[in-house]
């Protein structure tokens, strides 16, 4: 468990996670969580103010989704699935 404010980057990645609980709820800046064994992004930060990055999480399905389920919002994504902005997971969200 950690501070529930990160004023600058976060860093997870690497770690074999399966969970991301107990993560920030803020970040400043970018939060990676890449490289791990992540399932579903449950207990990712809500705020990212920069970029959010995922990939190399071969158990992780449709980041989209998870994206949108658990709100997590930031400037970009990065992810196995693509990378993208808020503005288009804000646009996608309602057809998902």
């Amino acid at each position: 468990y950690c501070p529930s404010i990160i004023k600058g980057n976060f860093n997870c990645s690497n770690n074999k996670l399966t969970s991301l609980k107990g993560s920030p709820e803020e970040v400043t800046n970018d939060y990676s969580c890449a490289g791990n064994n992540l399932i579903n992004l449950e207990g990712a930060p809500k705020i990212v103010k920069r970029s959010f990055f995922c990939q190399d999480n071969p158990n992780l399905k449709n980041v989209k989704e998870q994206i949108i389920k658990h709100q997590i919002r930031a400037l970009n994504y990065y992810t196995d699935e693509g990378n993208f902005t808020f503005k288009e997971i804000e646009k996608d969200k309602d057809s998902i």
